[in-house]
């Protein structure tokens, strides 16, 4: 969740989510062998391949 967090504030929305996965890149090999592993990473993914983004709000 502190990903999200920082996404957010840095950029008010999720369509960074180069720079999201560049935050988690000790974790991407696992996240692209083990699908469904890490669900924060499979939808960062996602966002890159044009899935869309989501409007961030950190009350």
């Amino acid at each position: 969740m502190a990903v999200y967090q920082y996404l957010g504030r840095a950029f008010g929305v999720l369509d960074a989510a180069a720079h999201g996965l560049a935050v988690f890149g000790e974790h991407m090999a696992d996240a692209r062998n083990r699908p469904e592993a890490h669900p924060n990473i499979d939808r960062l993914l996602e966002i890159v391949v044009g899935g869309g983004s989501y409007v961030l709000s950190v009350g």
